[in-house]
């Protein structure tokens, strides 16, 4: 009997260790969703957005049509005045339709059920940054969104 009793407790306490476990495991899986909000996914897509922005078409634009040799090493004189206010806004809308690849998909983090961006008054300023290549930059966004 005695060795009865041992396996029922050993028994007990395996199943108590695995219910606590669970638990554990849910209210972790809780917080960490909590914690990752359609506004933070949203700022994060906003950067990812104006990085290729950037890097991917401005950048090569504004050299082909400012920079008259192409194998110029000094890029400061074309860059300068651009340093302190950075280039024109560039806005959520734009960031979204500018490439024949188009970022249509991207959308959805910006516009769903309980949560808008205004494409219109969501804009990011670019500042480059010495040596002025094409991932010499900071960025400095403003995101206008309303949950719920």
């Amino acid at each position: 009997m005695r060795c009865g009793n041992r396996n029922v407790k050993l028994m007990r306490i395996i199943s108590l260790l695995i219910v606590i476990t669970c638990v554990v495991v849910v209210i972790a899986a809780l917080f960490v969703r909590k914690n990752i909000t359609s506004s933070k996914l949203a700022e994060q897509k906003f950067g990812e957005l104006a990085r290729d922005y950037y890097e991917n078409d401005f950048y090569k634009r504004f050299i082909r049509d400012h920079v008259a040799d192409k194998n110029e090493k000094d890029l400061g004189q074309y860059f300068e005045k651009y340093t302190q206010m950075g280039f024109s806004p560039v806005k959520l809308r734009k960031l979204l339709d500018y490439s024949e690849r188009n970022n249509k998909d991207m959308k959805k983090y910006f516009e769903h059920e309980k949560f808008s961006c205004d494409t219109n008054g969501s804009y990011v300023i670019i500042k480059p940054k010495a040596p002025f290549g094409a991932k010499d930059y900071e960025l400095k966004s403003a995101l206008s969104c309303k949950e719920g």
